[in-house]
């Protein structure tokens, strides 16, 4: 597990590769084998920003990323996906979503709306204030709960 990393919004079809190869290799495989169609929804390029996690000592080695994205006169964080080599790296989770509030703040919004099935993220989410929904949505053979994060 990596210990340094830096955070970059994605600006270039280069960063937009590495945030696919992060969503690959965390949702479409290793026990998760979510549908292609779900984790790439067609939204990226629809008024969305891409926090991109990368190693510090090499910026062309990714190791997280988390999707904002204007919807319905309101922002939606979604797409969380942390490299399976990470995934007990809850420093570099807790930074992620620091990261993304400010970006949420500066763009002058003051809550932002999401979805969540994984019970440890539930719990992560929660702590950080989040109003988590109980009625679930299905996708994929999974149940996802909304929820709201105010900041």
């Amino acid at each position: 597990m990596a210990t340094g990393f830096e955070f970059r919004l994605a600006q270039n079809v280069h960063d937009m590769h590495l945030v696919s190869v992060v969503r690959a290799a965390a949702f479409l495989g290793h026990g998760r084998e979510e549908p292609y169609e779900e984790e790439f929804d067609g939204r990226d390029f629809n008024l969305a920003a891409h926090i991109l996690a990368v190693r510090a000592e090499d910026p062309n080695i990714p190791m997280a990323t988390f999707r904002i994205w204007v919807a319905n006169g309101g922002i939606e964080w979604g797409r969380l996906a942390i490299l399976p080599a990470e995934r007990g790296n809850r420093r570099l989770l807790s930074k992620l979503a620091d990261e993304a509030k400010r970006i949420t703040l500066e763009a002058g919004f003051s809550e932002a709306t999401g979805y969540v099935n994984d019970k440890s993220l539930q719990k992560f989410w929660a702590r950080r204030g989040a109003q988590i929904y109980p009625e679930a949505e299905e996708y994929g053979g999974r149940l996802y709960y909304k929820m709201i994060i105010p900041l």
